[in-house]
């Protein structure tokens, strides 16, 4: 792969979001790396690798879960880390976000911090 970019790390956190909002959680896995970290949210136990990181997004299927973007990716590709604010809404339940993610080499998450505020 090039050169990581701002930009392409900015197009993962959007992509993140939107498969999020989707349910999709098949095309969720495929932006994160095999040795994958989350905190979900900051300060609960973290899921470790891909097995236990679709355990925990397994949960919404079905739970009428909507999200999205209320504010600019800051990414910093030198650091391979961005952070964005999103809202989640589960039925009329609204979540305001804040994640915070590390990537690879190749654009893959390596670790999400979620910060949430209900």
């Amino acid at each position: 792969m090039s050169e990581l970019t701002s930009a392409m790390l900015e197009d993962a956190c959007t992509k993140y979001v939107e498969r999020v909002g989707n349910e999709d959680v098949d095309a969720l896995m495929e932006l994160f790396a095999d040795d994958c970290v989350v905190e979900d949210p900051v300060g609960s136990e973290k899921r470790v690798g891909r097995d236990e990181i679709r355990a925990f997004y397994e949960t919404l299927p079905g739970a009428g879960v909507s999200a999205k973007l209320v504010g600019p990716v800051h990414a910093v590709a030198d650091a391979r880390t961005a952070a964005f604010p999103f809202e989640i809404d589960t039925n009329g339940f609204v979540m305001s976000v804040i994640d915070v993610m590390t990537f690879d080499e190749n654009g893959r998450i390596t670790s999400m911090t979620a910060y949430w505020k209900m």
